[in-house]
């Protein structure tokens, strides 16, 4: 009976964080303003979400929904790894990515100075979960 617990708890968890997710990526499109004032409250849970699932699908879903500072962007600022990507140099794969306590730091870093005389974008992250 426990395992038949668990295995429909595992079930019901599945079906909820799915239609979350899911709802969040509208909400995201629907509304990206919206959706911005609701990331920067609550943007931690769903970067703890992404390194704690097992479930690639939902790695992928919950990556769709993170937003960053960039290095083409004023400070402020928040784009998601789509409009990153869309931006990005034809035939570039990598996601470049600056991973600092704040802004100022990542512009004075000399790891962002060889990428930005390559006109290549970087996000910035500053909090301890982006690392």
């Amino acid at each position: 009976e426990l395992l038949q617990e668990s295995v429909i708890m595992n079930k019901i968890k599945s079906v909820i964080t799915g239609k979350m997710i899911g709802f969040l990526n509208r909400q995201a499109k629907r509304d990206p303003a919206k959706y911005e004032s609701f990331y920067r409250e609550f943007g931690r849970f769903i970067r703890v979400g992404l390194v704690t699932t097992e479930s690639q699908t939902e790695r992928e879903d919950l990556a769709k929904l993170l937003r960053f500072e960039s290095s083409k962007e004023e400070k402020g600022v928040l784009v998601s790894l789509d409009q990153y990507m869309e931006r990005a140099a034809e035939g570039q794969k990598q996601i470049y990515y600056l991973s600092c306590p704040n802004r100022e730091m990542a512009l004075e870093s000399p790891y962002f100075e060889t990428l930005q005389q390559n006109d290549i974008e970087v996000l910035f992250t500053y909090n301890k979960e982006d690392d």
